[in-house]
């Protein structure tokens, strides 16, 4: 199965136990690396901190089974607030990251001129109906922004290509205008932030190019932190992180021959990593923990022939109810209400994968094309809810790519 969380062209894929223990004690590359291990379904394709889907390839996402849906005005639930284009670009698209929506309804995400995303993105603010271009680090001309903490905090990544043609990614923080590069492990790095608590601590992954190894690293205070690893691992990638500072995300061993979905936590002199169980297979990815100590994520079966939307908690790992007819899944977000945001999908009568965007609450899931009014543009990937339900959404058309938007589903009785 294929990766579903791993950045494009990079090597290594993509809860609450631990979280659990804490509230009672004290209480988540370079563009020429070659892809590993294919343990995710290839319906279930995503890319991080870029577009979903690369736009100057060829190659494109699978279709949604737009069969499958059947819109009524009765079944509508969520107004589809269009976010819109920031001036000189031609399309808008929203990070699948686990904060690309704030608790005050306010979004990040980039417009580019298509089809050229990687050199002309300009990643941007929407906030009260008003779009506004974010500044960007001294001599970039492109970056994505990748997550907005209730501070309107926004982390981001540059994101252009070298005169080789490799893709350099550098972290940085906007700071209601202040732009603050993140810091590196070593020197020739890319590094990427995937997630910002409300106390504006980030987690991310830092790839060296010089050896291609990928560390999940904590950004806080100023400073980077390479967070341990368990015995056995080479790397990993930290992808979510909550206001107790609890931190989600996985590890892989050099021959990508598994994942393990974990859990860090500062013990008061440093980070404690903890592995957490699969549905029974080789392959476990953490994403998101809310700060009830829910984990949303994605997990294999005994024999790694489907992946599954997981939620850890303190009874372990629970694979995630799919739509009629869907064979995988993958949760990315999980809000302090336990709302739910990811995929499912699987493959048609006629052999062609399609995927849906989906949500999870109170054990059910819902395609949520079928919840808004009938003219809105068909989803293709999902950021998060957050704490009112509002959530971010992408949509358009494929093949060629030309009509990409962000929306904002706002729950009718808000």
């Amino acid at each position: 199965m294929n990766s579903g969380r791993r950045m494009s062209g990079n090597p290594k894929g993509s809860v609450v136990l631990v979280m659990f223990a804490v509230l009672l004690t004290m209480t988540t590359v370079s563009a020429n690396t070659q892809q590993g291990a294919n343990h995710r379904s290839n319906q279930l394709r995503r890319i991080e901190g870029g577009p979903t889907t690369d736009t100057t390839s060829s190659a494109r996402p699978p279709q949604r089974a737009t069969s499958r849906i059947s819109t009524n005005g009765s079944a509508v639930k969520y107004k589809a607030v269009r976010i819109g284009v920031l001036p000189g670009k031609t399309n808008t698209l929203l990070s699948n990251d686990v904060n690309v929506i704030n608790n005050l309804g306010h979004v990040v995400g980039y417009s580019y001129v298509a089809p050229e995303a990687y050199q002309t993105a300009q990643p941007f603010l929407w906030k009260d109906g008003h779009l506004s271009a974010l500044p960007l680090p001294k001599g970039a001309s492109a970056a994505f922004a990748t997550g907005i903490n209730d501070q309107d905090q926004v982390i981001a990544e540059t994101n252009e290509l070298d005169s080789n043609g490799v893709r350099v990614r550098r972290a940085f923080i906007v700071d209601h205008g202040k732009v603050v590069v993140l810091p590196v492990l070593n020197a020739d790095s890319n590094t990427q932030p995937f997630a910002i608590n409300n106390w504006g601590s980030a987690v991310g992954r830092n790839h060296n190019r010089v050896d291609g190894s990928d560390t999940p690293v904590v950004w806080s205070s100023g400073k980077i932190h390479a967070l341990p690893l368990l015995p056995g691992e080479d790397g990993g990638f930290a992808f979510g992180i909550n206001d107790l500072g609890v931190i989600a995300g996985y590890q892989f061993p050099a021959d990508d021959s598994s994942e393990v979905a974990c859990l860090w936590y500062w013990n008061g002199g440093g980070y404690t990593v903890v592995a957490l169980k699969t549905l029974g297979g080789n392959y476990g990815e953490a994403y998101d923990i809310n700060n009830w100590g829910q984990t949303a994520g994605f997990s294999t079966n005994t024999d790694d022939a489907n992946g599954f939307g997981t939620l850890w908690d303190w009874r372990g790992p629970h694979a995630l109810p799919m739509l009629p007819g869907d064979t995988d899944g993958i949760a990315n977000a999980i809000n302090d209400q336990g709302q739910i945001t990811g995929i499912t999908g699987g493959v048609d009568q006629y052999g062609n994968d399609y995927q849906r965007v989906v949500l999870w609450q109170n054990g059910t899931v819902t395609d949520l094309q079928t919840v808004v009014p009938p003219d809105t543009l068909p989803f293709f990937d999902i950021g998060n809810a957050n704490r009112l339900g509002q959530i971010a959404i992408d949509a358009g058309f494929f093949p060629d790519g030309s009509s990409f938007v962000g929306y904002v589903l706002i729950p009718k009785d808000n």
